[in-house]
């Protein structure tokens, strides 16, 4: 029987490579455990809850399933504290005064969120899991693994990250604006279950109505819509194809359609250049991905004809999210269109409501490697993306009738004589907290004009974030203080290795408003990609990126390598630089089979976090200048490895 995905050869196979090697070698890997992109099952639990299970993914060419599964993120709601009552709070609040006696009105709004199923909900996923593989069992893939495999278990949750860029998205026409209302929230989706994402806002009292207006009966939404956006890693079947890219030719197709756009950045000349809007519509992206396939940008040979028709389907559909990802960003400023009422898993009918903006420095690095040959006879790690959607209304009719949840008080109450000192912790909280920061302490004083001063002081670590969120509250009791509006504050942030920064932190004046707290370093995801296949033509065992950066003030070293014999043509290394600097230093130390070690000189990376190992033609010839310096360079590395090398480069520290 044919197969239909090889109806048009033309089509449907440069399709599978193009975006094979497009999203394989630019996407920024999820660390996770690989899952089986065949190997999945929906199931609906009795209280409607959707759980979408993948099975984790053998590697190499071992194409067989397994029985372990993993879930994907879902049952986004409210936390809970140790004593069971939910993590919300909605107060509307007045004066006996009016506004121009000092009086105010309005309301404040904050709730922690998390996801991830109940104990009892895994168990019950666990039974229909087991009846659902059985009604798959003419596909001779489940069959063996029904047949074979010692056990069928849920394992836990899949490991996800939140993306890049908007992994935690708010939507509220009465929020959004920040005249009448001050909106807070974390920074990124949390990426563990259990982990809480908070919000918060303070309203004056025309926005406070309008919102507790959309809380009421009568409403069938909440004007407060969360996202959280995910992406997580699986595993296509090996095939036997080997596909020959030109990258400058896909340049000069994205160029010919955004003459028919009018609006995107045009490549010209190794520039990008705005002619208008930058933002593209599903449509519009999905139009690009056709033409590349029809230009005959890729060269390919596929021998491998065993592809079933869902295999195929997912892979076309997958390398049409790749191609949108080589290209863009997704565009979170625009809410996307809400699916349909039948949902698939990874809510691909929502697909048609997105919106991305052009990333001109993603498609730039493609076209600077040319052309390239790959073999892609082994199981490739890919990305796939997921949003789990929420509105408040749902939550809101489970805690509207709970006095500590949602409550309404006169500010002229003897307790409201109390204030609250409120920080957010921002940044990639879980990476650094796990990776180089062991707490913060926060210290805060109040002066008072009779009696004792205020203090007191919070230590902040991961467990304390786990438990309960990013949001940090001092109470301070205003008492007979006649200046209650004035506040300091100073933290010390303890490093791994026992050192603190800073050594003496200043005290700073407050803002009752609430205090964004950022940790000292800032992530950079540093990708170091080199062809393997180049490499072993030119006699190069290892290419290694030394990368020079300041972290806490002082200057730290990282070494990426890529071996010739292990393959992996892209490495990613996770560095942490001090938030003021611009980018870092790098230099390629190249191990040559029998020229021994070469050193090329140091450049600068800013805003930047790509490296690709161009390995210049000059290294050939033993008798040219570069290779005499590199050489001497590689000789003198001993004698220089404790030089700062930074101190060349002020650009990285330029205000």
């Amino acid at each position: 029987m044919k197969n239909p995905f090889f109806k048009n050869h033309n089509h449907y196979t440069l399709s599978l490579v193009l975006f094979m090697i497009m999203f394989g070698t630019s996407f920024k890997a999820v660390k996770a455990q690989p899952l089986d992109a065949d190997n999945r099952v929906t199931v609906t639990l009795d209280d409607g809850t959707k759980v979408t299970l993948l099975g984790k993914a053998k590697s190499g060419r071992n194409n067989n399933f397994t029985g372990e599964y993993y879930y994907l993120p879902v049952g986004l709601r409210l936390s809970k504290n140790t004593n069971g009552t939910p993590d919300f709070l909605f107060i509307k609040y007045t004066t006996e005064k009016d506004e121009s006696a000092g009086g105010v009105q309005g309301a404040i709004l904050h709730f922690l969120m998390q996801w991830g199923l109940t104990g009892k909900q895994v168990a019950e996923a666990e039974t229909k899991l087991k009846a659902k593989l059985e009604e798959k069992r003419k596909n001779p893939r489940f069959r063996f693994l029904l047949d074979n495999s010692p056990k069928i278990k849920i394992m836990g949750p899949a490991d996800v990250q939140p993306i890049p860029e908007g992994s935690f998205q708010i939507y509220s026409a009465s929020l959004s604006d920040p005249a009448s209302s001050k909106l807070i929230q974390s920074g990124r989706a949390p990426a563990l279950e259990g982990g809480k994402a908070v919000v918060a806002s303070k309203m004056d009292k025309n926005t406070a109505q309008l919102f507790a207006a959309s809380l009421e009966k009568t409403s069938s939404i909440s004007d407060l819509s969360v996202t959280l956006n995910y992406q997580y890693s699986v595993m296509l079947p090996a095939i036997n194809a080997s596909v020959v890219i030109n990258w400058k030719k896909v340049a000069e197709t994205m160029d010919s359609l955004s003459t028919v756009y009018r609006h995107t950045y045009k490549y010209k000349k190794r520039f990008w250049h705005k002619t208008s809007s930058s933002t593209y519509s599903y449509d519009e992206m999905h139009e690009m991905y056709q033409k590349s396939i029809d230009n005959k940008a890729v060269q390919v040979n596929i021998e491998d004809r065993s592809l079933g028709d869902e295999t195929s389907a997912m892979i076309l559909q997958a390398f049409m999210d790749y191609f949108t990802n080589a290209l863009t960003d997704k565009d979170t400023s625009i809410p996307p269109i809400a699916p349909e009422e039948d949902k698939s898993d990874d809510n691909l009918n929502n697909k048609k409501g997105n919106y991305y903006r052009i990333n001109k420095v993603k498609f730039e690095k493609r076209v600077q490697t040319g052309r390239e040959t790959i073999s892609l006879n082994y199981r490739r790690a890919v990305p796939k993306y997921i949003d789990v959607t929420g509105n408040l209304r749902s939550w809101y009719d489970n805690v509207k009738d709970n006095p500590k949840c949602v409550t309404s008080v006169n500010l002229n109450d003897p307790f409201f004589q109390h204030r609250t000192i409120s920080f957010i912790i921002d940044g990639e909280v879980n990476d650094i907290f796990s990776d180089v920061v062991n707490y913060v302490n926060i210290e805060v004083r109040k002066k008072r004009n009779s009696g004792n001063d205020f203090s007191d002081r919070i230590t902040v670590d991961k467990k304390y974030i786990n438990e309960n969120g990013v949001t940090v509250n001092f109470t301070y009791a205003r008492g007979e203080d006649t200046n209650p509006d004035v506040f300091e504050y100073r933290t010390q942030w303890s490093l791994r290795g026992g050192k603190v920064f800073p050594q003496n932190a200043p005290w700073i004046k407050g803002d009752w408003g609430g205090i964004d707290l950022y940790p000292p370093v800032k992530i950079r995801n540093i990708e170091f990609e080199a062809d393997p296949d180049e490499m072993k033509d030119r006699g190069i065992t290892r290419v290694t990126a030394q990368v020079r950066y300041m972290q806490f003030g002082k200057e730290e070293e990282t070494n990426i390598h890529i071996s010739a014999a292990k393959g992996e043509p892209l490495v990613e290394k996770k560095i942490f630089i001090d938030k003021d600097t611009k980018g870092y230093a790098y230099r390629l130390v190249i191990n040559h089979k029998t020229k021994g070690k070469l050193i090329l000189p140091w450049q600068v990376r800013m805003n930047d976090d790509y490296i690709y190992a161009t390995i210049p033609e000059e290294l050939d010839d033993e008798g040219s200048q570069m290779f005499k310096e590199a050489k001497k360079e590689a000789d003198d590395v001993v004698t220089k490895a404790k030089e700062n090398v930074l101190d060349k480069f002020s650009e990285l520290f330029d205000k």
